[in-house]
């Protein structure tokens, strides 16, 4: 859903940067530089939102793999003992 979001940003800021070139009038190419730069601003803090729900899910994956890990060895701990228990 942000990808989206920021490709469509992406895609308008595009479009409005397309027309500047073919605008004579200077107040209007103001606007619409105006309305460029906030679609780049608005791009840029999409991107950061992505970036930042990215690593969030990444650290998520880590505990979850350190935290399966360390049930896999106290696991193999519980059969090597049960295991050195059954041969005494």
């Amino acid at each position: 859903m942000l990808k989206n979001q920021l490709v469509e940003i992406n895609a308008r800021r595009q479009i409005q940067e397309a027309e500047l070139s073919t605008i004579d009038n200077m107040a209007l190419r103001q606007r619409l530089e105006t309305g460029i730069e906030r679609l780049s601003n608005e791009e840029m803090e999409k991107d950061r939102q992505v970036t930042t729900t990215y690593l969030i899910f990444l650290l998520t994956y880590e505990v979850q793999c350190l935290a399966l890990s360390k049930f896999l060895c106290f696991q193999i701990q519980e059969v090597e003992l049960l295991l050195s228990q059954s041969q005494d």
